[in-house]
């Protein structure tokens, strides 16, 4: 092999997604960071667009295959019965989407709430066998207890072309599609109301939570190639999280590269909102389980104890990659605060509460009349009282500030500063109230005191609040 020459991977999708995001975000924003530069790498869709073609092109030993080396499809195709070459076995790297990531579009004839109620139609479209289309299609046709063949209520088009197989079918039809961008513009472009979105399969008890499509492989790829698995692993997992996030540079790529692309921010918020990404590339058992149950409810219980067994040996061996990959990089997308940062951001965030209890102390001064009297002895301790709270209120203020900082959460301002205030209103009142008692002080004076302090406290608190929701705001806009 000469000095500069570059190794060929492909990576086999079934067909192009938009729900494949994290892949094309990954390639196009991360894969120069984090492949090794010996390897190029590029995305193809498979022979016949459905997961078994993907599957067959990774793990087949054609010539023309050579180069594949992962596959993005369904992962419980390994399940099936089927022989594998010698020396080809399957593994599962990472998870991609974990919820059934389809939707039932109708012309508004039946009302749709459960799975089995797809069963109500005449026709329902989707993918062609080998697909997870078909798949929940004969789901649907087994548990409907319909009374006419398969044939007859199942019909399978080329992937892709579902959508307009369902604009063109009659009105008792139904559509399996995941093509959100395509749903969108069907439903954008629907000026007579014919069409409605009737049920997210992946809202339904039956395929909520499950592995729908992972990064797979061969073990000979993995223990050949382990800086390249590494690297993709990393690039995707970087990608997921941008995805997750809804960056608007995923938008404007999604935009110009996918077909109808002017829909990607509602699509994207679509899948965001149902789940259909993981935080984590890491394939869990619950995920495995649940795709298994979901995609082989005809089997014996032999034969699903089996196949969840199946885990330990295609994917737990190589779970540890994308577990630590994960950890690595959300520890490094966690903010690490320096020391002009935080006292930046202690004086951001509490030059109001500073100012209340300078108030609060200057406002008992002006108050006193007789220095020497015992009554303002009395008013001398509450105001030490009220501002040694006052400190403890801005001390805490600035930990659960500093703390929101570290950890990318938000700081929930509005109901953390009501929170101090009333505590501390509630400490400035019993206060008042004992005085008032032990030292019978006019009762117009301490009404006035109780509400101009309250309504100091309240605008100060609402001040701050205001301040720190912009601060926030504007950081987040830089950042």
């Amino acid at each position: 092999m000469g000095k500069n020459k570059k190794i060929l991977v492909e990576i086999v999708q079934m067909h192009e997604f938009f729900l494949y995001l994290p892949l094309y975000v990954a390639e196009k924003f991360y894969f120069e960071e984090f492949i090794p530069a010996e390897y190029v790498i590029k995305v193809i869709s498979s022979k016949y667009k459905t997961d078994d073609s993907a599957y067959d092109m990774l793990m087949g030993t054609a010539r023309a295959y050579k180069n594949v080396m992962f596959a993005v499809c369904d992962p419980m195709i390994i399940l099936k019965d089927v022989s594998t070459p010698k020396n080809r076995n399957p593994i599962v790297l990472a998870s991609l989407i974990t919820n059934y990531s389809f939707w039932a579009i109708n012309h508004q004839r039946h009302n749709v709430t459960l799975l089995k109620d797809l069963a109500k139609f005449d026709k329902i479209i989707c993918y062609r066998e080998g697909t997870t289309s078909y798949n929940i299609a004969r789901r649907i046709y087994s548990d409907g207890g319909i009374g006419k063949k398969i044939a007859d209520f199942i019909y399978p088009v080329e992937t892709g072309q579902e959508l307009i197989a369902f604009a063109n079918a009659a009105a008792g039809s139904i559509v399996l599609s995941p093509d959100l961008l395509g749903i969108d513009a069907l439903l954008g472009e629907d000026d007579d109301n014919k069409y409605s979105e009737e049920l997210a399969i992946g809202d339904t008890a039956e395929y909520s939570g499950a592995l729908v499509t992972a990064l797979m492989s061969r073990l000979e790829v993995y223990k050949d190639h382990p800086k390249l698995v590494s690297g993709l692993l990393n690039a995707l997992q970087h990608a997921i999280l941008l995805v997750r996030s809804k960056d608007q540079k995923v938008i404007a790529f999604a935009h110009d590269q996918l077909g109808n692309g002017e829909y990607s921010e509602g699509a994207l918020s679509r899948a965001i909102d149902h789940n259909v990404f993981p935080e984590s590339i890491e394939v869990k058992y619950a995920h495995w389980e649940k795709a298994v149950k979901a995609t082989y409810t005809e089997w014996s219980e032999y034969l699903l104890k089996d196949a969840l067994g199946k885990y330990e040996q295609y994917v737990k061996p190589y779970a540890n990659n994308a577990i630590e990959i994960f950890n690595a990089c959300f520890s490094n997308n966690r903010k690490q605060p320096t020391i002009s940062s935080v006292e930046h951001s202690w004086i951001e965030r509490n030059l109001f509460s500073s100012l209340w209890l300078s108030v609060l102390i200057i406002f008992n001064i002006l108050n006193y009349n007789d220095w020497n009297s015992l009554v303002n002895i009395g008013e001398m301790t509450h105001t030490i009282m009220i501002s040694l709270f006052s400190c403890i209120t801005i001390l805490l203020d600035s930990i659960f500030a500093r703390l929101s900082d570290v950890y990318d959460h938000k700081p929930f301002n509005f109901m953390r500063y009501i929170y101090m205030s009333l505590i501390t209103l509630s400490i400035d009142i019993t206060v008042f109230i004992i005085f008032h008692y032990l030292y019978k002080r006019p009762n117009i004076l301490w009404t006035s005191w109780l509400g101009v302090t309250g309504l100091i406290a309240i605008i100060l608190t609402l001040c701050n609040t205001y301040h720190s929701t912009i601060t926030n705001a504007y950081n987040k806009k830089i950042n």
